[in-house]
């Protein structure tokens, strides 16, 4: 889960400290906190929708605020129960919920089904205890279900409405101006396939320059077809590249030269 990690590391969704466990099981207030975090809500409550979860709790805002989405249901009960390990079940509605997906979902289904519509949307995983995730679990499914399409409304018509996933519109683009790319590395500081001369801290990939954040190191990929994140900077400014690997095994370039 190298990239997963960097890449929700970077957009801020997690802070993992450099010796944590990702053995270690995810509790229903911890998973509430990432999700939370994917769609950038900051919201402070001043009121709690559950009884266990008091305004004094370390999650509470992300945990109302989800509710307040309907991203996490208002139990019957009055409680959340936060510190509970939460199950794959779960974890997939919140994310079916967060993508639209739960638009697909029969009233009549149960809760087995958002495991199916996570298998089709193509955020679902493979966890190590359906009745419990881990925190590499958590990360995985975070990552693929910010990176799926968001299921939005194409048409209305009378009290009607069709939906559809809106390609190229996902967490990761919409919320923290992350998006994916893949191309040849053309050039970098002190090394280029054209007359182009690369500045110090940038690279050329398919005859577009880069910035390049200081945790990749592009060096290594020169002339190499890569597949690369990169952060969407202002008009006036060059992208950033914050994550890249390349996308064939054997991919070589001989380059000769006098």
């Amino acid at each position: 889960i190298k990239e997963e990690t960097a890449l929700l590391t970077s957009a801020g969704v997690i802070d993992l400290s450099e010796d944590y466990d990702p053995t270690k099981q995810v509790t229903r207030a911890e998973f509430a906190e990432f999700t939370a975090a994917a769609i950038k809500v900051e919201k402070q409550m001043e009121v709690s929708y559950f009884t266990d979860v008091p305004l004094s709790y370390w999650a509470v805002d992300s945990i109302n605020s989800l509710a307040d989405l309907n991203i996490i249901s208002k139990a019957s009960d009055g409680r959340f129960n936060p510190d509970r390990a939460i199950t794959y079940v779960e974890a997939c509605k919140m994310m079916a919920v967060m993508t639209g997906y739960d638009r697909y979902v029969n009233p009549d289904g149960g809760m087995n089904q958002y495991i199916s519509i996570a298998n089709n949307a193509g955020f679902g995983i493979v966890p190590s205890a359906k009745d419990k995730i881990t925190v590499a679990d958590a990360i995985k499914l975070l990552y693929n279900a910010m990176r799926v399409d968001l299921v939005m409304v194409d048409s209305v018509s009378g009290n009607k409405y069709m939906v559809k996933p809106n390609e190229g519109y996902n967490i990761f683009s919409s919320y923290h101006q992350i998006k994916f790319d893949d191309g040849r590395v053309e050039g970098v500081y002190g090394k280029s396939l054209s007359d182009t001369i690369i500045q110090t801290g940038k690279t050329r990939i398919n005859d577009v320059d880069y910035y390049v954040a200081g945790t990749v190191s592009m060096d290594e990929y020169f002339g190499r077809y890569i597949e690369f994140a990169y952060k969407e900077k202002n008009k006036n400014d060059d992208s950033t590249v914050i994550y890249a690997k390349p996308k064939y095994k054997d991919d070589k370039m001989e380059i000769m030269y006098d």
